[in-house]
Formats: C-alpha cells, sequence, structure tokens
C-alpha cells in the first residue's frame, strides 16, 4: 500500500516536472497550465491548481496583440481578404471559435478561394463539434490545395473526434509525407497511436515532434502521459 502511494506521488511529481519544463521553455498553450492544475489537484495543492486554471484561461497576450494589429490593418484596408484570414488564424489560435468562423466567412464572401481560410474554418466547426461541416470545410481546402500539409493534419484530427482512426491516421501520414518536417502532424500521429494502445510508435513520434520542435510543450505533455500511462 506504501510502494503505491509512492509510486503515484513520484508519477505526480514527474508529471509536474514535464509541465513545469514545458511553461520554462515560454511556448505553453492552456492545455499545459490546466494538466498541471489537474495534477497539483490530485496532490491536495488546491492553491498552486487554481493557480494554474486561471492562468489557463488568460487570453494569450501574443495573440491579442497580432488582433489588434490585424484589426487597424482591416480598418484601413477592409477588402483584403488575407488580413481577416490571419486574424482568423489568431482568433483559432486563441480558441475565439466563433471569431474566427466568422473572419472567415467574411473572406469567402469577399470572393477568397484561398485553402486556409477553409481549413480554419474546418477547423473551428470541427472544435465546435459540428462534424458534417468541418469535413466539408477541410475537404474544400484540399481540393483547392491538394498538397496542403496542414489541412491533412487538421482533417485527420476532425476524423479522430468522429472515432474514425483509420482515415484519421491517413491523414497524418499524408502530411508527414508532404512535409515530413512537420511537428505538429507527428504529434497527432502520436496521439492516434496512443489511442490505439501502441504506445512505442506513439513515442516515438513525440519524441520525433520534440526533435522538430524543441519548444512544443503540447508533445511533451502528451509523451509525459504515455510513459506515466497506468
Amino acid at each position: 500500500m506504501c510502494i503505491n502511494a509512492y509510486s503515484e506521488q513520484h508519477s505526480l511529481a514527474m508529471n509536474i516536472a514535464q509541465y513545469t519544463r514545458a511553461i520554462e521553455s515560454g511556448s505553453a498553450d492552456a492545455s499545459v497550465y490546466f494538466n498541471r492544475g489537474n495534477v497539483y489537484s490530485k496532490q491536495g495543492k488546491r492553491d498552486r491548481a487554481m493557480a494554474d486554471f486561471n492562468r489557463a484561461i488568460e487570453p494569450n497576450p501574443n495573440y491579442a496583440r497580432a488582433i489588434a494589429d490585424y484589426t487597424r490593418a482591416i480598418e484601413l484596408e477592409p477588402a483584403d481578404t488575407r488580413v481577416y484570414i490571419n486574424r482568423g488564424n489568431a482568433f483559432l489560435e486563441q480558441g475565439d471559435l466563433e471569431e474566427a468562423i466568422a473572419d472567415c466567412d467574411r473572406a469567402i464572401k469577399l470572393g477568397s478561394a484561398h485553402p486556409m481560410a477553409y481549413m480554419i474554418r474546418g477547423t473551428a466547426f470541427s472544435v465546435k463539434g459540428n462534424c458534417d461541416r468541418a469535413m466539408a470545410d477541410l475537404n474544400r481546402a484540399i481540393e483547392l490545395n491538394p498538397n496542403y500539409a496542414e489541412a491533412y493534419n487538421h482533417r485527420g484530427i476532425a476524423f479522430g473526434r468522429q472515432g474514425k482512426r483509420d482515415r484519421a491516421m491517413a491523414d497524418f501520414n499524408r502530411a508527414i509525407e508532404l512535409n515530413p518536417d512537420y511537428a505538429e502532424a507527428y504529434n497527432s500521429r502520436g496521439m492516434a497511436y496512443t489511442f490505439a494502445e501502441d504506445f512505442d510508435r506513439a513515442i516515438a513520434d513525440f519524441n520525433r515532434a520534440i526533435e522538430l520542435n524543441p519548444d512544443y510543450d503540447v508533445a511533451y505533455n502528451n509523451r509525459s502521459a504515455v510513459f506515466n500511462r497506468p
């Protein structure tokens, strides 16, 4: 009993160390703070847990500055579809899905056939759980650019959310084939292998993602979860 308790506490401490390293790298997103908060909560450290949960819901100042700049650019040139797409992407990264969709709607209505507009909007719909609209937009992005690695990655994630793991894996493989240095696709495929309980391949993909981007906090997070699985 004591050994099991020690083992659990040691595992929690290792998780905190992994999340803290990701945060100290300077590029941690909200999920890392949220996950570290969960570990602190399991340890009974409520003040630290609440501090991390509060940090997780704070807007990222880098995206806020970018959005402010794009907004000013739109005021100066309201018909520039590229700026709407870029601001939509910043909204997506910040987690403001409705604004991301609205900006992509504007770009498309202004006549943009840029695949990124459909990729951003499709990704936002996927996160919202609107599978049909997500797939329609992500398919359209790939129709417009059949070599769009990022669109394959995000479509793979959308397939994964629907439980279509074989199709998700095919898209992750295609994204990596198109761009062998695409860290996010290795992370996505690592998650697919994790759900399939193919942990050796999952770790190999997370390792590759980290090699390509040593500041990739999400990959550290996911690799830690595999290392410390029950």
